[in-house]
């Protein structure tokens, strides 16, 4: 009943606030800026988005071998259909983790796996973040606080990531006991050390959480250069990473709702209109939706194999 719970509200929130965000605004004006879009930009937004989720796929190789790439990029994309459409994307990660339960990899080191991915992610995120508001010809005019909550932010990822780091390499060093505490803990939850971890792969890791996030921001910079022509790149970087970082609050399915709100309280600092902000994300979601929907296509021939010709 809570999920259930939880997943109505989700969805009342994310209409509610787009409601909300609509209420006022020109939708001759949306509708216009949405038919500014070409086909060409289209394609090419639509690229980005596969290649940043298969260098994600990319991403998650580094810690195991025992999971092939192509099955790793068809369980990223049934994560992101979960994602999407459902509650959100803890429920995209966890349908990844069970849906890879089927190779040699245990649970725990799935589990494992999904929590650096996401630290490094986060990292990577707001490395890029951090960077390109520090280059930024605007930053001056912006509130200090965007830098301020990105750097802080990057500092508690770092520790984050630290720590689990940590918390492999004893596990690799000393098997787990159930006399200890925290060992105790860690075999309840079905942590293992069976998954490849060293400062090696976790730079690479962060490497490729950077070229992953520059492959989203350019399906933003794509769909922006006809509706929003007037924003610099190095300025859509650090707005995508703002935006990306607002959307991590489990409130809405898909962020949809958060993610509108998060555009138009980033670019009205820009001087970007409500109309301009409301039409580059609901864009940027249909592109992302797109992917989501071949995720099912792959969920839904996974659950309805071939049936095998009579002899």
């Amino acid at each position: 009943m809570n999920k259930k719970f939880f997943t109505i509200f989700r969805y009342l929130f994310s209409i509610i606030l787009l409601a909300v965000l609509l209420r006022g605004s020109r939708f001759n004006l949306i509708a216009g800026l949405f038919q500014s879009l070409d086909h060409l930009s289209i394609i090419l937004a639509v690229t980005f988005f596969f290649s940043a989720h298969f260098v994600s796929s990319v991403k998650w190789r580094l810690f195991t071998s025992k999971i092939s790439l192509k099955h790793l990029f068809k369980w990223t994309l049934i994560s992101n259909f979960y994602s999407m459409l459902l509650v959100g994307q803890l429920s995209g990660d966890l349908m990844r983790v069970l849906g890879m339960r089927s190779t040699d990899v245990k649970t725990g080191s799935l589990v494992t796996i999904t929590l650096y991915d996401r630290l490094t992610g986060i990292i990577g995120l707001l490395f890029i973040t951090v960077c390109s508001l520090a280059m930024s010809p605007v930053r001056k005019t912006l509130p200090g606080g965007f830098f301020i909550f990105s750097i802080l932010s990057l500092f508690t990822a770092l520790l984050l990531t630290g720590f689990l780091y940590l918390v492999s390499f004893r596990a690799g060093k000393k098997p787990l006991s159930n006399e200890r505490k925290l060992d105790k803990l860690l075999l309840k939850i079905g942590f293992h050390s069976d998954i490849s971890c060293n400062p090696k792969i976790l730079i690479s890791s962060f490497v490729c959480s950077v070229v992953y996030q520059l492959f989203a921001a350019a399906v933003i910079v794509v769909i922006a250069c006809k509706i929003i022509p007037q924003i610099s790149i190095m300025d859509w970087l650090w707005v995508m990473g703002l935006v990306s970082i607002i959307t991590l609050l489990p409130l809405s399915v898909g962020g949809l709702g958060i993610r509108e709100a998060g555009f138009v309280g980033v670019l009205y600092f820009l001087g970007i209109s409500r109309e301009q902000s409301i039409a580059l994300s609901l864009s940027a979601y249909s592109i992302q939706l797109i992917g989501a929907l071949t995720g099912g296509v792959f969920l839904l021939i996974r659950n309805h194999p071939p049936k095998e010709q009579k002899t």
